[in-house]
């Protein structure tokens, strides 16, 4: 189904703060929301992977719901937003549902779910705008801003919006869902998780300018944390069970994590080997996770992962610092070693698989809990 609204594609990343370049989503479209509850929590005990497969998993449900037409999304670590036209507001909910109920079937994980139409966030004072930018040839990421998806985010979190849990839904279909690539160490020194938002009352050309002085900074060097020739090749052996969550096609436990041990083992070797079968090349594919990955994003503010170095770390932190004291910014910065790669992957054989990026310590849950702590 192509889009019934005329969103803009940029071309470059560095106008993403300009708001003259995002298109009022109309009053009928719905808004849905995914959040796990006390993820921070998760990630201190070690399983934030698990937190980042959860929230793709909202992505990669709803995107086969409506058989691969979702375009209007963003992946937030804890969770996933998207917005869909009113005619697809049921199998949003159906998936929205599944999701929520394999979350909490599978890995004891309480995935909070919601709808909400935009009509209902302008009638609350806020409003909910799009673009997309153009990353690669094949892939395209959507950007909002407006204020109206962060305060229905806080609203979902109070009991807005929700929707209610349903132990008899069916399981989601996840299929294209992977976490087949381990974490990626950084290249640099550190993988920075940052999220800077505008502070109340700032104007809006204040705020894009401090964006741009951000993005500027990070604009000559290699800050994406995928390598340029794609992530390292290992066996995944640490995810196998992970990944044999998402098999929902195979109702048999054993049955799902031997699929997923086969599937693991016959990637890793058509990678490690470089073995083309039947027109798939394993070497352009990695090459495409470097170019396809959502390492920046902008939803009602800024969202990175980057690869730093130290000195880059410190230029970062002064401006952040120092805009923030100026009254112009919020934000929150979480350090870690390295950086996970989340996938959703509805063809091998087409390029527009896509690739979200977190930092493998807690990421951008934790950069918004400190955030919020400021």
């Amino acid at each position: 189904m192509e889009l019934k609204i005329d969103i803009p594609v940029l071309e470059h990343f560095e106008h993403v703060a300009d708001t003259s370049n995002y298109v009022q989503i109309p009053d009928e479209w719905i808004v849905g929301l995914s959040d796990i509850v006390n993820s921070t929590q998760l990630a201190a005990e070690g399983g934030y992977k698990t937190v980042n497969f959860v929230g793709a998993a909202t992505i990669s449900a709803v995107t086969n719901a409506m058989a691969g037409n979702l375009q209007l999304f963003a992946f937030g670590g804890d969770g996933a937003h998207f917005v869909v036209p009113p005619e697809k507001s049921d199998l949003a909910k159906s998936a929205l549902t599944s999701v929520s109920n394999w979350a909490r079937k599978f890995f004891n994980i309480e995935l909070r779910v919601g709808l909400v139409s935009v009509g209902e966030l302008r009638q609350s004072g806020h409003d909910v705008r799009a673009t997309m930018v153009q990353v690669s040839p094949n892939v395209k990421y959507a950007m909002f801003s407006g204020g109206g998806i962060e305060w229905a985010e806080r609203q979902m979190k109070k009991g807005s919006f929700q929707l209610p849990p349903d132990v008899e839904a069916p399981e989601p279909d996840l299929t294209g869902l992977s976490c087949q690539w381990g974490p990626v160490q950084a290249k640099k020194d550190t993988i920075a998780s940052l999220i800077v938002k505008p502070a109340d009352g700032v104007i809006a050309a204040d705020f894009e300018a401090v964006v741009s002085s951000v993005l500027t900074m990070f604009a000559d060097t290699n800050s994406n944390p995928v390598a340029q020739q794609g992530p390292p090749v290992k066996l995944p052996t640490r995810s196998v069970l992970l990944q044999s969550k998402s098999i929902t096609k195979k109702t048999n436990a054993v049955a799902r994590s031997l699929q997923a041990i086969w599937n693991a083992f016959f990637a890793w070797a058509i990678f490690k080997l470089s073995i083309s079968v039947d027109g798939f090349e394993p070497e352009k594919f990695r090459r495409e996770i470097s170019e396809n990955s959502d390492f920046r994003k902008y939803s009602d503010g800024l969202m990175m992962t980057l690869d730093c170095s130290e000195e880059e770390l410190h230029a970062l932190e002064s401006l952040l610092r120092k805009e923030k004291a100026a009254g112009k910014i919020i934000y929150g910065i979480h350090l870690q070693d390295e950086a996970l790669i989340t996938c959703v992957v509805p063809s091998i054989h087409q390029g527009d698989h896509v690739h979200f990026i977190d930092g493998s310590d807690g990421g951008y849950a934790q950069a918004a809990k400190k955030m919020k702590a400021s």
